[in-house]
């Protein structure tokens, strides 16, 4: 069955799942992952919410969002963990290999001008953390953002939505000193 990430924006934040896609960490991962663009963060937080998708990418921190459905966390716990796993090997692999990196903003983004391929490269890739924990003040943003148009959100706190135990899992394992 294949796991539905959902993304809101086509832009070079979104390189770790594209490269993961191209390269085939997922499946390293065993996950049958399923990219999908839905174009508003707000939209791709209620298809999350409905079940329509199980993860979304959530712009604002690099952060991962993923709903606990099987009540005791363990199940959504490993399933965030190898999306994890495949976008910070993703992440890597696009910072050693340029020329696949720009072969997928070309596919992903429709750019083929040198300099705006290398543009997105350096704005992205070239500065995503090598260890992804989450912000606070992203994900704050976020939450505001998505709160706007869905009242449901207005006075949830922020340490409902953020959670950093997998990245100091996978950092104390020694996941993200390995990829170096």
């Amino acid at each position: 069955m294949p796991i539905k990430i959902a993304y809101a924006t086509t832009s070079g934040i979104r390189l770790p799942l594209w490269i993961a896609e191209e390269a085939k960490l997922y499946e390293k991962y065993k996950l049958d992952a399923k990219l999908i663009n839905i174009p508003s963060g707000n939209t791709a937080i209620r298809a999350l919410v409905s079940g329509e998708v199980d993860i979304v990418s959530d712009s604002g921190s690099a952060s991962i969002v993923a709903i606990d459905t099987d009540g005791g966390g363990e199940k959504s716990a490993r399933l965030v963990a190898r999306v994890f796993h495949g976008g910070e090997q993703a992440i890597a692999l696009g910072k050693k290999n340029k020329a696949l990196v720009q072969k997928v903003i070309g596919k992903q983004m429709k750019v083929t001008d040198r300099k705006r391929l290398d543009v997105i490269y350096d704005a992205s890739l070239g500065r995503m953390p090598s260890k992804p924990y989450p912000r606070e003040e992203a994900v704050a943003l976020e939450l505001e953002s998505v709160a706007f148009t869905d009242p449901l959100f207005k006075n949830k706190k922020v340490s409902e939505f953020m959670d950093g135990s997998i990245i100091a899992e996978l950092d104390r394992k020694g996941f993200f000193a390995k990829l170096q």
